[in-house]
């Protein structure tokens, strides 16, 4: 309102040049010279134009809005409004910590924690925010966000006035199904087929990247195709993350391998700055594909192995981002391992902390067909499995997530996975 007081602030000035219109210059001529004298309804009329003029000039500075000048908020975001958030209060995670995103429930060393939270709207999307003013993670201590993934688990994001500091080998982790996974996907992979004889394995989720395809089951008899792996999607503009695998197909005994879980969505967003510590790690990898299962008395098997899940979304926003020794990833988990009439497979690892693919289910059933491995780093798909065997097919590997930094000030190190997109 500071033109509101600026033209406020001219209104006595104005009076005092309508109360002395014409009294400012007197002339030197006799008195029988004067001038004759001025009309009462002249009079009139000139003070109707001032009382006009006076309530014209109060409506505007009334009226008028706010100038460039005022100390009017600008967010430090450029992803949501961050003016008017109550980024007060403090947040250090000192001990193992869980978020759970439906609940809302904070606890730290198992104890329920105070915290300030509210919904903001993100790039249109309306997310349940974690609100602070400095957020700081000891180290070694490890925040797990999760929720009810049947329902899909709402995203982590976290929105700090001050810094967001992880000190070394402290982590936040929302992968293999945590919060923000996804239940279905547009572009999703196929389940293997089934058979009694040897089922197919399940294909890989896929999301940056694509998955993996499954592989057929039952080498040497009618083929028991494998499940085609996930199409990679473009990047949600929101918090969306990964897509799980596919099941794998079911043998004999209704034995199957389950389908990897997709990696969560994870937000930052810092106006001071992001520092990630030695050995720190943001993770939002997926799941590993279930290896295919066997039971005994009598023995039935030949189940597909289980579909990676996808890697998730790990976004930053933040003047400055430093992490030069840190890990920052969103692999894709590796397929399981098919299963024999005798013995069940192994399951899929789940997406790693480093630039290496995790790897397919192995070495658990000899005639069962081992998993693709996820997608990392410079080979961003899943695997798909190429090897068939007399048993069930492996799954098919899950391919990476995204990562993406918004700042114009990025130092990272060699363990970022997959390469990031950076928007300066």
């Amino acid at each position: 309102m500071r033109a509101a007081a600026a033209v406020l602030g001219l209104l006595p000035a104005l009076l005092w040049g309508w109360l002395c219109a014409g009294c400012g210059f007197r002339s030197n001529q006799a008195p029988d010279d004067a001038a004759p004298p001025v009309d009462a309804a002249a009079d009139s009329s000139v003070d109707a134009l001032r009382d006009a003029a006076i309530d014209a000039a109060i409506d505007a500075a009334i009226d008028a809005p706010p100038d460039a000048g005022s100390d009017a908020c600008v967010s430090f975001s450029r992803q949501l409004n961050t003016c008017g958030l109550p980024l007060t209060s403090d947040l250090t995670i000192a001990q193992a910590a869980s978020y759970n995103t439906d609940t809302r429930e904070l606890r730290i060393g198992g104890e329920l924690t105070v915290f300030t939270h509210m919904f903001v709207v993100i790039n249109g999307v309306s997310v349940d925010a974690i609100l602070v003013r400095d957020l700081t993670i000891r180290n070694g201590a490890t925040l797990r966000a999760a929720g009810n993934l049947s329902s899909g688990a709402p995203p982590l994001a976290i929105i700090a006035g001050g810094t967001v500091s992880l000190e070394p080998d402290a982590a936040i982790d929302v992968s293999d199904g945590g919060a923000g996974a996804i239940v279905a996907c547009s572009t999703p992979p196929a389940l293997g087929a089934n058979s009694v004889f040897g089922a197919g394995g399940g294909g890989g989720g896929a999301y940056g990247a694509a998955g993996g395809d499954g592989g057929s089951g039952n080498l040497g008899g009618t083929p028991a195709a494998g499940g085609i792996g996930g199409k990679s999607v473009a990047m949600s503009t929101g918090l969306e993350g990964g897509c799980p695998g596919a099941r794998g197909g079911v043998g004999s005994g209704v034995h199957f391998g389950l389908a990897g879980r997709g990696g969560g969505a994870m937000l930052l967003v810092a106006a001071g700055g992001i520092t990630l510590g030695d050995n720190a790690v943001l993770q939002a990898g997926g799941g590993g594909g279930g290896g295919g299962t066997q039971s005994s008395n009598p023995d039935t098997g030949e189940g597909g192995g289980g579909g990676g899940g996808s890697g998730g979304l790990i976004r930053l926003e933040a003047p400055r981002v430093r992490a030069m020794s840190a890990r920052i990833v969103a692999n894709g988990g590796g397929g399981g391992e098919g299963s024999s009439l005798t013995e069940a497979g192994a399951n899929g690892s789940p997406g790693t902390t480093t630039t290496t693919p995790a790897p397919g289910g192995s070495n658990g059933a000899t005639d069962g067909a081992d998993g693709g491995q996820g997608g990392a780093a410079s080979s961003p798909s899943g695997a798909s499995v190429l090897t068939a065997l007399p048993g069930g097919g492996g799954g098919g590997g899950g391919g990476v997530g995204y990562i993406h930094i918004i700042s114009p000030d990025v130092q990272l190190g060699v363990n970022v996975s997959p390469t990031p997109l950076v928007a300066r």
